[in-house]
């Protein structure tokens, strides 16, 4: 009975341990039929220019952050959700693209 026991729980304590990303499909309207596991890669800020790289690996977008006065440039890695400002800071920012086909070289306007 106690090995019963013990292995129960380790199999309950096992299974917890595999992590699985998980897409919500709250964020579809009734109806859609085009869109499933939508991810939500954003949460704040007033804008909603961003674009994909070309490999699909990365997003760049344009935000206003508590620490700018002035909207920013940035590059987020779509896996891990970070992201890194990649304008300079200084002064507003908009229309930012990947180059085309390598995702190292950026364009935007200042």
């Amino acid at each position: 009975m106690k090995n019963t026991i013990v292995l129960f729980v380790s199999m309950l304590a096992l299974s917890g341990c595999e992590k699985t990303q998980e897409y919500s499909n709250e964020l579809i309207q009734k109806g859609e039929t085009h869109f499933k596991n939508i991810r939500q890669l954003t949460f704040s800020g007033e804008n909603a220019e961003a674009y994909f790289s070309f490999d699909g690996t990365k997003l760049i977008y344009q935000a206003h952050d508590g620490d700018s006065l002035c909207d920013q440039i940035y590059v987020m890695d779509i896996k891990t959700g970070d992201s890194k400002m990649v304008s300079t800071g200084d002064g507003t920012t908009t229309c930012s693209y990947f180059e085309y086909p390598e995702t190292k070289k950026i364009i935007y306007a200042s």
